[in-house]
Formats: structure tokens, sequence, C-alpha cells
């Protein structure tokens, strides 16, 4: 830990700073905006095709596949069959964030085998319906959810960012320019 002289010189732990949960705000170090994390979110839910309030493989596939913004990453995803396809570290993802279930109060084995699916209790409109156990927070409800919310959306981020690759700006004219040439001058 890093030493702060006081007035008597005698060292004295510096403040720990507070972690970063998730911000807008680039210097605070946050590697998604609050808007991101809403698109994500929404995108989330509606990837929800059974209803069962939860993202299992394919439908986390599926939400991977459907994030538009930037374009070039649902162009990534399509290359892929299924689930078992994906890169390692969205599998992990995936699993990590099923077994958040844990955390959130749904027992020990909440999260074991191939039925395990992301939790989506909260995230649609950050209120609590009844479906995550506030053990931890029954003082000020949603905080259980905001927290969660934060983690899905660090984690998303964190492997868009890692894992899929910007494309490069080419260096030769394309086949279709974007402008007409303009009239040459004779000579």
């Amino acid at each position: 830990a890093d030493l702060v002289m006081s007035a008597t010189n005698a060292p004295t732990p510096a403040p720990t700073p507070a972690p970063i949960v998730g911000t807008a705000s680039p210097t605070l170090g946050a590697i998604y905006t609050d808007e991101e994390c809403n698109r994500w979110t929404t995108l989330l839910v509606s990837a929800d095709l059974d209803l069962s309030n939860g993202l299992s493989e394919s439908e986390y596939k599926l939400f991977l596949s459907s994030i538009q913004d930037p374009p070039y990453i649902a162009e990534y995803f399509k290359s892929y069959d299924g689930f078992d396809n994906l890169p390692w570290a969205f599998r992990v993802v995936h699993k990590s964030l099923a077994c958040h279930c844990e955390e959130l109060g749904f027992g020990d084995g909440c999260c074991e085998g191939d039925n395990a699916e992301v939790l989506l209790n909260g995230l649609s409109d950050g209120n609590n319906d009844g479906d995550i156990p506030l053990e931890a927070s029954k003082d000020s409800p949603g905080v259980e959810e905001e927290i969660y919310k934060h983690l899905f959306c660090q984690q998303i981020a964190y492997v868009l960012t890692k894992s899929v690759p910007k494309p490069q700006p080419t260096i030769w004219p394309t086949d279709k320019p974007t402008r007409s040439p303009s009239p040459s001058t004779p000579m």
C-alpha cells in the first residue's frame, strides 16, 4: 500500500480509491457508457425468446449477434454457427454471468449444467420484479440489480473490446467511390 506522510512524519496508509462500477466518465476509466449499457440490457431482454427471464446459450449468441452499434460487432458474430463455436472468452462471460445467481441468493446449484442462464431479473427497467432475493439490500431495493447490471455491462464491454477486432481503414480506393469525380478541365 502507498504511504502518505502526516504532519508528524509518521506514515499512514493512503486512502483507497473507490472501485469503478460503471460510469460514462472516461476520466474515471469506464469502458462503456450508460447509453451503451442501457442498449445492451434492452437487447439482452429482447433476446429472451422463451420468456424464461434468463438467456440460454443460444439466446446469448442471439444477443451478441444483435449488437448493431458499432456495426462490425454484429458482422463478427454472424460468422459463428452457435454458442459452442463462439470464442472462449464469450462463453466464459455467459457462465460467469449465469453463476452470479448465487450472489443474488438463488442457491449454490443455480448455475450448474448446460441449462444455466444469464439472469434478466431487474434489467429491463431497473426495478426488482420480485424474483431477485434482496437479503443484502432490504433497506434499498434495486441495489443488487444495479450492481448486477453494471457487472453485466463491464463484462460485455471488456470482452467486446478485447476480442472483437475493429476494422482497419483501407489505404486503397474502394470499388465504389462515395462521391462522383469532379469534371476534368480541358488542357
